[in-house]
């Protein structure tokens, strides 16, 4: 590909999330539990997972929504697309007794290695679900990139308070108790 015409680096990537659904229940019916299964607490009701559930399907969004989740980074922009790394995703494995989660940070960080090993990545762009400031080390102190990634939804109530504090020429900077990280 390198050699190709239509291939130039440095390249613009974007990473993304692809949800394949997996429509049976990691829960054992009630006629299937044994007398020395041992629950596990699940939003406040006893549930007894199937040993024999594959381990890398996810919770979904939704209740009783379960899927395989992985992540991707494609070569995006004047170049074909091409993806050059592929990563498994593990959340919302509440029936794993010691199921792994792992952070989006850690997601990118596994994706760029695998694909700067490949070419030379100037700009990454991401979905929402990236907007973490895990994920922003990471591309910051590792991999030196340019990154183009939305605000969460919740960024409307970030654009009135500044607003709020523009407004106001007695205030120059204003504090929010408990503002949530993520």
């Amino acid at each position: 590909v390198a050699s190709g015409e239509m291939f130039s680096e440095p390249v613009a990537a974007a990473i993304d999330v692809t949800n394949v659904p997996y429509h049976a229940s990691p829960w054992k019916d009630t006629d299937e539990i044994e007398p020395d299964d041992e629950p596990i607490i699940v939003n406040g009701d006893q549930k007894y997972p199937k040993e024999d559930y594959p381990e890398m399907v996810n919770g979904g969004q939704e209740d009783r929504a379960y899927e395989y989740q992985y992540a991707t980074l494609t070569i995006v922009g004047r170049n074909a697309p091409i993806v050059v790394a592929i990563e498994p995703v593990r959340h919302n494995s509440t029936w794993e007794r010691n199921g792994e989660s792992r952070a989006w940070a850690e997601v990118v960080d596994r994706l760029m290695e695998q694909a700067t090993e490949l070419v030379d990545i100037h700009l990454v762009m991401a979905d929402r679900a990236f907007d973490q400031h895990g994920v922003f080390h990471v591309l910051d102190q590792f991999y030196d990139v340019d990154y183009l990634i939305p605000k969460k939804e919740n960024s409307e109530r970030l654009r009135r308070d500044a607003a709020e504090v523009r407004e106001d020429s007695a205030v120059t900077a204003r504090v929010e108790q408990d503002a949530p990280l993520y």
